[in-house]
C-alpha cells in the first residue's frame, strides 16, 4: 500500500472529488482526516473508509473560519500526532456574469477556494517543516488556466491556487515538503451520463475516481522529486483527439 502509515488531511471529503481522494488514499493505508461544512455527508464517507478496513476522523469545519481550521488540525493532531498529507480540495462554484456577482458572491468564492488554503497550509506546515517532510495537493480547475465567462470569481481564485502552490513549493523545497496542484477538467460526479454535461472526446467522462488517482500519486514516494508541477487532468475538456 502506498500510503501506508500515512496521516492524511482531506476538506471538502464530503462529496464528489474530497470523497473520492479519501476513500483512495483509505485504500492505499492511509489514516484520514475529513472536513468539511456538512458533518451528515462526511459521517457517510467515514462509514465507507472504515469498510474498507480505514480509520478516518470527521471534524466539521468551514476552511474559510481561521478558527475552525485552528480547531480542525488541533483534533487532527491530538488523534494521529504528525500530518503527512493536507489536500486542499474544499471550494464553491457559482456560475453568474459578472455584472450579476454580488460581493458576497465574491467574498464566498475566494475565501473558500484560496484564503481557505492559505488558513490550512499556515495551520499544518509547523508540523511539516518541524517533522521535516510533508506532501501538500491543492485542487485548482481547468479554469484556473482557461478563463471563462460567467466564472470570474472562480477563474480568479482558481489562477491564484496555481501561484500560491508554486510560491510554496519554492519556500518549502529545503523543508522536504512538496507542494503541487491537480487541475480536473468538467467532472460527472455520478456513473450515469448527465445530458446537460458537454460532450467530451474521450470514451468515457472524466469522474472523481479519476482525480484521486493522481492525489493518490502526488502523496506517495512515487511523486517524491516533484514539487511546484500543475497536473492537468482534463479528460478531454480542453482536447480533440482525431
Amino acid at each position: 500500500m502506498k500510503l501506508k502509515d500515512k496521516v492524511a488531511i482531506v476538506t471538502g471529503a464530503g462529496t464528489g472529488i474530497g470523497r473520492a481522494i479519501a476513500l483512495a488514499y483509505a485504500q492505499e493505508g492511509a489514516a484520514l482526516v475529513l472536513t468539511g461544512r456538512t458533518g451528515e455527508t462526511l459521517a457517510k464517507v467515514a462509514d465507507e473508509v472504515g469498510a474498507l478496513g480505514g480509520e478516518a476522523l470527521v471534524v466539521r469545519a468551514s476552511v474559510a473560519d481561521a478558527a475552525d481550521v485552528r480547531r480542525m488540525v488541533d483534533e487532527a493532531q491530538a488523534r494521529f500526532g504528525e500530518i503527512n498529507v493536507l489536500v486542499n480540495n474544499a471550494g464553491v462554484f457559482i456560475y453568474k456574469g459578472f455584472l450579476d456577482l454580488s460581493l458576497s458572491d465574491w467574498d464566498d468564492t475566494i475565501n473558500t477556494n484560496l484564503k481557505g488554503i492559505f488558513l490550512c497550509c499556515q495551520a499544518v506546515l509547523p508540523g511539516m517543516v518541524k517533522q521535516k517532510q510533508g506532501n501538500i495537493i491543492n485542487i485548482s480547475s481547468i479554469h484556473g488556466k482557461i478563463g471563462d465567462a460567467n466564472l470570474a470569481a472562480h477563474c480568479a481564485s482558481k489562477f491564484g491556487v496555481i501561484g500560491l502552490t508554486q510560491a510554496l513549493a519554492r519556500e518549502l523545497i529545503d523543508h522536504n515538503i512538496n507542494v503541487n496542484v491537480i487541475c480536473p477538467g468538467q467532472v460527472s460526479s455520478n456513473w450515469v451520463d448527465e445530458p446537460t454535461m458537454l460532450p467530451t472526446p474521450l470514451s468515457t467522462r472524466l469522474r472523481p475516481a479519476d482525480v484521486a488517482r493522481v492525489a493518490v500519486f502526488l502523496a506517495s514516494p512515487d511523486s517524491s522529486i516533484m514539487t511546484g508541477s500543475v497536473i492537468d487532468v482534463f479528460g478531454g475538456t480542453s482536447v480533440r483527439i482525431h
